[in-house]
């Protein structure tokens, strides 16, 4: 991004923060959570026309909005240690990554009520 130099601070603790091996495995137990999240979704509510209101539902959307920002932070934090495009090893060159992008993206939209009805 050449926002923050290879001797930046927070450049710095962003690269060990992606380096650091608790982070990768709270990360993945993050995306462990969302496809148990995904696989319990009832899609009844569609016949319906109504939104789901029981307790369950209620926090399922919370884990929702959780784990999509915590996906939101883990992107930043990869395009800050790796740059985004340009330089060696960017973010965006590697295939998951993209699928990471696009993921996030997608939550952002979801985040701001652009990808709802």
């Amino acid at each position: 991004m050449y926002i923050f130099g290879v001797k930046n601070k927070f450049r710095y603790y962003c690269v060990w923060l992606v380096e650091w091996s608790v982070f990768e495995h709270f990360l993945t137990l993050c995306i462990l959570i969302n496809a148990i999240n995904i696989a319990t979704n009832d899609y009844s509510s569609r016949e319906t026309g109504q939104e789901p209101t029981a307790a369950f539902y209620v926090v399922k959307k919370i884990i929702d909005y959780i784990i999509t920002v915590f996906f939101i932070f883990e992107c930043f934090v990869n395009v800050i240690a790796m740059g985004f495009i340009f330089g060696s090893g960017p973010y965006i060159k590697d295939g998951w990554n993209k699928l990471d992008f696009l993921v996030v993206l997608n939550g952002l939209l979801f985040l701001t009520g652009l990808g709802s009805k």
